[in-house]
């Protein structure tokens, strides 16, 4: 598993939210391959409406499957949010979910496998544009722990993710850290 629970969590540390999701779809056959949450929340049922049928009207997911862009984007960067609140599938979907904010990044993908994670959060305050950059600077290094994950599946990799990423490569992760943390402070 490239992203687990507490992979997503520490993802969830540096870019505060309510909720990290990791979502690996096969789109032609309509199944989800995996899905990864943190908190682990047991599904309520209280959706009215499953991924499949939402997808169409999801303005993220619809802009993911017109362009191929899965770099960082907010769900404020596609809609008002005050219509859209008024709407169906926010009813159906996001506030059976909580979801008041969001913010995707993809794994570059065809769209018939995609692979992304979902920040959510609960409140009114929305993700900024420093979290989509962070998202954006980030996107190697999780294309390169799930192509790691996948070697290690296929047994083509017996030195794991650190022997992925050289000395550099680990330097600048632990900086964007440190970077975050400041950015955090100043405000």
């Amino acid at each position: 598993e490239p992203f687990p629970p507490a992979f997503l969590a520490a993802l969830q540390r540096l870019i505060p939210c309510d909720s990290v999701t990791f979502c690996e779809l096969d789109r032609i056959a309509e199944r989800e391959l995996v899905v990864t949450t943190t908190p682990d929340v047991p599904d309520s049922g209280e959706a009215h409406l499953d991924y499949w049928q939402a997808r169409h009207d999801h303005p993220i997911c619809h802009y993911h499957e017109t362009t191929g862009d899965w770099r960082a984007y907010r769900l404020s960067d596609f809609v008002e949010m005050r219509p859209f609140r008024a709407g169906r599938i926010y009813a159906e979907w996001f506030r059976p979910l909580g979801v008041q904010c969001l913010i995707t990044v993809g794994l570059d993908a065809p769209l018939s496998h995609t692979k992304v994670f979902l920040l959510a959060r609960s409140g009114d305050r929305d993700f900024d544009a420093s979290d989509c950059l962070l998202l954006d600077v980030l996107r190697p290094y999780f294309a390169m722990r799930y192509e790691a994950a996948r070697s290690r599946r296929h047994g083509l990799d017996e030195g794991g993710l650190c022997s992925a990423l050289t000395r550099r490569e680990r330097e600048v992760l632990l900086l964007v850290g440190v970077l975050r943390d400041h950015v955090e402070l100043v405000r």
